[in-house]
C-alpha cells in the first residue's frame, strides 16, 4: 500500500520541559504525523485516555518522578498494552534501563538523542499502526461486500 493511502496516527510525547517538548516535535516532524504534548505522567493517562497512539516518547524523569506506576497502569488498560514506549534518559540513569525495560519499555535513547535514531525508531512504530489500522479497515470493507452480497443473493427471486 502507498504511504500516501495510508492512514494518519498519532504520536505521545512526554516531557516536562517545554523546550524538549519542542525540541522532540521538531525532530519527529518530518513524519507527517499528528504529536501530541503531554508535561507529566498525569497529562500522559489523561492523553491515552483520548486516542490511540503508534508510540509514546517519555522522558525517564518525568516517569521517574511520577512512579513507574503509571506505566505499570498503562500496561495493564487494553486500550494501552501495546503502545511502544520510548523513553529518553540522561547517560547518569543508564542504569535504570533495566527498571524500564521490565516496565514495558520497548526501547531507550541517551540525552542528548540522536534526531535521527529517534526519528527512526518513531517511524517504524507509525508504520506499523499505518499497516494495522489499514488492514482492519480492508477487513471490514471485506466483511461489509460480504454481506452485501449474502443480502443480495437472499433477496433474489428463484427462477
Amino acid at each position: 500500500m502507498d504511504s500516501a493511502q495510508l492512514p494518519s496516527v498519532s504520536v505521545l510525547l512526554v516531557d516536562d520541559r517545554l523546550e524538549n517538548l519542542y525540541a522532540l516535535e521538531a525532530t519527529l516532524e518530518p513524519l507527517g504525523q499528528r504529536l501530541v504534548r503531554a508535561r507529566s505522567a498525569r497529562d500522559m493517562l489523561h492523553a491515552v485516555l483520548h486516542g490511540p497512539f503508534a508510540a509514546i516518547v517519555i522522558d525517564l524523569r518525568v516517569a521517574a518522578r511520577d512512579g513507574y506506576e503509571t506505566l505499570s497502569m498503562m500496561r495493564s488498560r487494553q486500550l494501552t498494552e501495546h503502545v511502544p514506549i520510548i523513553f529518553l534518559l540522561d547517560y547518569a540513569e543508564q542504569t535504570d534501563a533495566l527498571r524500564c525495560y521490565s516496565a514495558g519499555v520497548v526501547d531507550y535513547l541517551l540525552k542528548p538523542f540522536d534526531p535521527d535514531a529517534l526519528r527512526t525508531k518513531v517511524s517504524v512504530f507509525v508504520h506499523l499502526r499505518q499497516h494495522e489500522l489499514a488492514l482492519a479497515a480492508a477487513r471490514k470493507e471485506l466483511l461489509a461486500t460480504k454481506e452485501q452480497l449474502r443480502d443480495f443473493l437472499d433477496t433474489r427471486t428463484p427462477v
